[in-house]
């Protein structure tokens, strides 16, 4: 088992002219924008965002993989990254 928490996938769709990305492992977590380099900066901030309140609530879920065109790779910071895999392993008694 390779647990970690250094990154999850968005799907990321169009809607007229606006860009959504959406991630299937944390439901209600998506953002839009104008162009898809805009929304890259809104799923990190709205990732990094709803992160800190599952850490808060030790609510995290490791991230699972996805294959696609449609899925784009969104890293997490590292404190942030570390934080959840420590609090994570703690909660389900799994050595990190």
């Amino acid at each position: 088992m390779n647990l970690h928490f250094n990154y999850y996938f968005g799907l990321v769709t169009r809607e007229g002219d606006k860009w959504l990305i959406e991630f299937p492992d944390l439901p209600g977590c998506c953002t839009f924008a104008e162009s898809y380099e805009q929304l890259l900066s809104h799923a990190a901030e709205a990732l990094e965002g709803r992160l800190e309140v599952d850490l808060d609530y030790l609510t995290m879920e490791p991230p699972t993989e996805y294959k696609g065109t449609e899925y784009v790779k969104i890293n997490i910071p590292e404190k942030l990254s570390k934080d959840l895999k420590f609090a994570y392993c703690l909660l389900t008694n799994i050595s990190n």
